[in-house]
């Protein structure tokens, strides 16, 4: 009876017994309930009826609660989108790009103020159109909006004038949902066209000046070294037969013709490495001939300066390489160590290393001051310059010595100590293509 309440009557259903057993059994009888189902109370509703009516009376209470949050968060939720949707629309009229969204099959649902101008139309007149119409195709499949970017696609675009606009079209997909939907960005790249085309013309004009100036050099080495040569040739003659001061002027011509001769030595091959026409040709080449070629040619001005000259290359050593650039490098540091170095020894040392060798020159001379180390491979660079610089020459050797290092593959370094003397240390490679040209990158300044 724990379910009802005190004063409460109750009807009670059961099995009946008989409680008196003595005759004439009129005293009372009592019922036992079987299940809690047989009692109910007469006036009011069951335990069970109660507690369902509450239950349910809860449960709507929470569903017009759960009602009330979920309209608040639909709205919540819409004002979000429109938000959204209005920065979009805002981002896409501020851009300079012209912007389409169309379905896949190519049905305009918007488009901004940019692409309406491009195409010379209002943007109401867009929406609707297949964008096929207005845009020309874009190359390949578009992309997810997540995915890898394609290369854009540039094609060109007729105006409501009649004038064609080169543009680049980029294309992307957008899934929402269950909705996937194409966007189009068309860029104009007239002005960018207009840039390349005068990047191209510059090109064009600076290749056909590097012509020209490769034609004038190729003409000035013809016409200046027959005359150096014949000039340089009569005077050793002269000093065949000469004596006294006739000889020593003899000597001073034919000094200063070799002086010119290597100066237009020195400005032809800056020329061709900067235009990039220095051929390169790789041969096996032996060294030890090379060395002894170049000390031959500067046989007199060692002479002359009573200089000591050391030399250490083995006669069976050979490198494939390009002979005429090794040559040029044995001679444009040989013929310095001689310049800067005004009495002493000049040294000349080449040994094999793996694949390749190692190349020393080195002197007694003046060396070079640590201030002016960082500037010794630039043109035209001198430490003593001006009217009243102290030794000849145009500035171009070292330079032109680090240029055909890097031709063939190697590096140089120097080690110098002023007042006495300077090694210069190159590491040259055994290069395989032998008997073939040599193509070179434009960052070692020339190409074959």
């Amino acid at each position: 009876l724990g379910g009802f309440e005190e004063g409460e009557e109750i009807e009670v259903s059961g099995v009946l017994g008989q409680h008196d057993f003595s005759a004439p059994y009129t005293n009372y009888y009592q019922v036992e309930p079987r299940t809690q189902d047989d009692l109910a109370s007469v006036g009011g509703m069951s335990t069970f009826l109660r507690t369902t009516i509450f239950v349910l009376a809860g449960g709507g209470l929470l569903a017009v609660v759960a009602v009330f949050v979920l309209q608040a968060a639909v709205r919540r939720r819409t004002r979000e989108l429109d938000e959204s949707r209005a920065r979009f629309q805002r981002l896409a009229e501020a851009t300079f790009e012209g912007i389409a969204l169309h379905k896949a099959d190519g049905k305009i649902i918007d488009a901004n103020a940019a692409l309406a101008d491009m195409v010379g139309m209002d943007r109401d007149e867009l929406i609707g159109l297949n964008v096929s119409a207005v845009l020309p195709k874009t190359s390949g499949a578009p992309q997810d909006v997540n995915g890898d970017a394609e290369a854009p696609t540039e094609a060109e675009l007729v105006d409501e004038n009649g004038t064609t606009i080169p543009i680049e079209i980029e294309e992307r997909e957008v899934t929402t949902g269950d909705e996937t939907v194409h966007v189009r960005a068309v860029r104009d790249i007239s002005k960018r066209k207009e840039w390349e085309n005068e990047i191209l013309r510059a090109k064009q004009e600076a290749e056909q000046m590097a012509k020209l100036k490769s034609n004038l050099l190729n003409n000035m080495s013809h016409e200046l070294r027959t005359p150096i040569t014949n000039i340089t040739g009569y005077a050793e003659l002269i000093m065949d037969e000469a004596e006294g001061p006739h000889r020593k002027f003899a000597a001073q011509i034919r000094e200063s013709g070799k002086r010119l001769s290597e100066t237009l030595q020195l400005v032809l091959d800056m020329a061709q490495i900067e235009a990039g026409t220095l051929d390169v040709l790789v041969r096996e080449a032996a060294v030890a001939n090379v060395v002894r070629e170049v000390i031959d040619r500067h046989d007199q001005k060692v002479d002359d300066e009573a200089l000591t000259v050391e030399v250490d290359v083995p006669n069976d050593l050979t490198l494939d390489t390009d002979r005429t650039l090794l040559y040029r490098i044995f001679n444009n540091l040989i013929h310095n160590a001689i310049k800067f170095t005004e009495e002493g020894t000049i040294g000349v040392e080449v040994t094999p290393i793996d694949d390749g060798l190692q190349i020393e020159v080195w002197d007694t001379g003046v060396g070079i001051a640590p201030e002016f180390r960082p500037h010794l491979f630039e043109p035209f660079k001198q430490e003593s310059e001006g009217l009243a610089r102290e030794y000849e020459g145009a500035g171009l050797g070292l330079t032109l010595t680090k240029h055909m290092v890097d031709i063939l593959g190697g590096t140089i370094e120097v080690e110098s100590t002023k007042g006495e003397g300077s090694v210069f240390a190159i590491e040259l490679p055994s290069l395989s293509t032998v008997g073939t040209p040599v193509v070179v990158s434009d960052e070692q300044g020339a190409s074959q």
